[in-house]
């Protein structure tokens, strides 16, 4: 079974996530953790690593800029595809977050309907037709 890390410290965001993707019906491992340092601990214990990281960015603690320079430290970790899933459309978080090689850039939204449809469309895309090396 694929899994995927949520990092994300909003708990309401986590139970509509949570909702959003049984509503897809698709068979996937949920992880959730509330900060970037919790995201790559786990990464550190995983015996399978995450098929994808939805990654929000405000986070406290470690946001998702320092889960991202931690990724790209390590090599195996950088074929972990990693979405930015935040409320954020600041051009500068953008540009960040591109340049510590995030796969994706996705501002959140907030009627159910949507995050079902963009969740569903995520997962096919990066869970089940992207091939990873």
């Amino acid at each position: 079974m694929n899994t995927l890390l949520h990092c994300e410290d909003s708990l309401a965001d986590m139970v509509l996530m949570k909702e959003a993707l049984k509503a897809t019906m698709r068979n996937i491992n949920y992880v959730h953790v509330k900060n970037g340092e919790e995201g790559i601990n786990y990464i550190k214990d995983a015996t399978t690593m995450p098929k994808l990281v939805l990654l929000d960015l405000n986070m406290p603690k470690s946001d998702g800029f320092d889960f991202l320079a931690q990724r790209n430290a390590h090599e195996e970790w950088k074929k972990i595809p990693v979405v930015i899933f935040t409320s954020s459309d600041a051009p500068k978080d953008i540009k960040k977050s591109y340049a510590l090689y995030a796969n994706a850039y996705v501002q959140k939204v907030f009627e159910f309907s949507d995050l079902k449809e963009l969740v569903d469309t995520t997962i096919q895309f990066w869970m089940e037709c992207n091939k990873l090396g």
